[in-house]
C-alpha cells in the first residue's frame, strides 16, 4: 500500500510539474516576456502550484482555519482546475500553431497569436465550469426500461444521490438545499451510492445533519464510496446507521408490495476496509427483481451472472472537467447514463457535487429521479 502510495505521488508531482512547466512557458511567449518577466511569471505560478499541493495534501484540518483557510482553499483547488486546462489548452495551441505553418499565407507571426487564443479559450472554460459547479444539481426524472421489473413497481421512484463530497466547499447550506429538492420530488426511496463525503465525522456531523430530513416512504439506502472510506469509511457506516439509513455492506434489504418483491443489495467500495463480495451480498435473497448498490461501474463486472436486473453507481462525475472523461473511460466502463456491463444494467449518474477543482465543465451535476418501467 505504501509503494502505490509513493507511486501515486512520484507520477502526480511529475505530471503537476511538468504541466507548470509547458503553461508557464508558453505564458511568457505569448506575453513576450524575457529576463526579469520571465522570473516573475514562473514565480506566480510556483508559488500557485505550491500552494495547490499544500490545500490537497497537507491541509485536511482547513475546515477549522477560517476565512483565510477557506481562501487558501478556493485558491489551491481553483488552480488545480485552470492548470489543468490551460495545459489542454497550451498543447491545442502548439498543434494548432504548427498546423498553421501548413497554410498558404499564414505568417510565423500568427503562431503567438493561435497559442494566446488557445490559452484565453481555455481561462474562458474554467470561468465557465466554477459557473457550473456551483449550480444547484439538476433534479430530475430519467425512466429505465427494465426486463423483469413486476407491474406493481412500475413507475416506482428511486432519488440517487451520489459524489456529494461535503466537506472543504459544499456546507450546510447546499445540503439543506438538496434535501428540500429530494423531498418535493417525492421519491418512494433514496439509494446514496458512496462519497457522500470529504472529511471525518467528528469534523462534518453537524453539517450533514441535515441528510435527516429525508422523508421516503421505503427509507434511505446507503452504501460507502473510496472517499467515504478515506474519510474514515466504519465511522461514516455508523453514522449512517444512527441517521436511521439502511446501510448495505455485502447485504440486502427488501422492499415489498403485495405478492412482489424489490431485493436491494450494496457493496462497499473497491477501496474500503470490507472486500466488496455481490454473492454474499444476496445470499439468502429471495425472489423478487434484484437491484445492486455499488459506488463504481466498474463493480458490475464481479456482479455477472447473478441476475441483477439494475445497478446504480456513481464515483465518474460524468468526467466532471471536458475533455478529462477521455481518462475516465480508461478506469470505467460507463462514464454516465444507462448502459450494460456483460448482463447487469448499470445507471451511472454524473454525482450531485464536485471533487477537487470547484469546476463542471460539459459534466451537469446532477440528482436523477429513478423512474423504473417494465417492459
Amino acid at each position: 500500500m505504501i509503494l502505490k502510495f509513493a507511486v501515486f505521488l512520484l507520477v502526480f508531482f511529475s505530471v503537476f510539474a511538468g504541466a507548470h512547466v509547458l503553461v508557464g512557458a508558453r505564458v511568457a511567449s505569448v506575453l513576450g516576456l524575457s529576463g526579469a518577466g520571465r522570473a516573475v511569471c514562473w514565480s506566480m505560478l510556483l508559488l500557485l502550484g505550491t500552494v495547490a499541493v499544500a490545500v490537497q495534501f497537507l491541509g485536511r484540518g482547513r475546515m477549522d482555519a477560517g476565512a483565510w483557510g477557506d481562501a487558501l482553499t478556493w485558491i489551491g483547488l481553483l488552480w488545480f482546475g485552470f492548470v489543468l486546462l490551460l495545459f489542454v489548452g497550451a498543447i491545442v495551441g502548439d498543434l494548432l500553431a504548427w498546423s498553421a505553418r501548413f497554410v498558404p499565407g499564414c505568417a510565423p507571426s500568427w503562431a503567438r497569436w493561435i497559442q494566446g487564443g488557445a490559452l484565453l479559450l481555455a481561462v474562458a472554460g474554467g470561468v465557465a465550469g466554477i459557473a457550473g459547479a456551483l449550480r444547484a444539481p439538476l433534479v430530475h426524472e430519467v425512466e429505465l426500461r427494465l426486463p423483469g421489473l413486476p407491474p406493481s413497481f412500475d413507475g416506482y421512484r428511486i432519488a440517487q444521490i451520489s459524489d456529494a463530497h461535503v466537506g472543504p466547499i459544499l456546507r450546510d447550506s447546499w445540503v439543506r438545499d438538496v434535501v428540500r429538492r429530494v423531498d418535493a420530488a417525492r421519491p418512494d426511496l433514496v439509494a446514496c451510492t458512496g462519497d457522500l463525503v470529504d472529511g471525518r465525522v467528528e469534523r462534518l456531523e453537524p453539517i450533514m445533519a441535515a441528510f435527516q430530513g429525508l422523508r421516503t416512504p421505503d427509507g434511505v439506502f446507503f452504501v460507502n464510496g473510496n472517499h467515504d472510506h478515506y474519510s474514515g469509511g466504519a465511522d461514516w457506516n455508523d453514522w449512517a446507521s444512527r441517521m436511521g439509513f439502511r446501510v448495505l455492506e455485502n447485504s440486502f434489504a427488501v422492499v415489498a408490495r403485495g405478492d412482489s418483491r424489490l431485493v436491494i443489495a450494496g457493496v462497499p467500495d473497491l477501496h474500503g476496509d470490507v472486500p466488496p463480495d455481490p454473492p454474499s451480498a444476496f445470499a439468502g435473497a429471495p425472489e423478487g427483481f434484484r437491484i445492486l448498490l455499488a459506488h463504481q461501474p466498474s463493480q458490475a463486472r464481479s456482479a455477472q451472472g447473478l441476475g441483477v436486473g439494475l445497478q446504480l453507481s456513481g464515483h465518474t462525475h460524468g468526467g466532471q472537467i471536458w475533455p478529462f472523461h477521455a481518462f475516465v473511460r480508461l478506469a470505467q466502463p460507463i462514464v454516465a447514463g444507462f448502459s450494460n456491463v456483460g448482463d447487469v444494467p448499470v445507471f451511472v449518474t454524473r454525482g450531485a457535487g464536485f471533487w477537487g477543482p470547484p469546476m463542471r465543465l460539459f459534466a451537469r451535476s446532477e440528482i436523477p429521479i429513478l423512474v423504473l418501467r417494465g417492459r
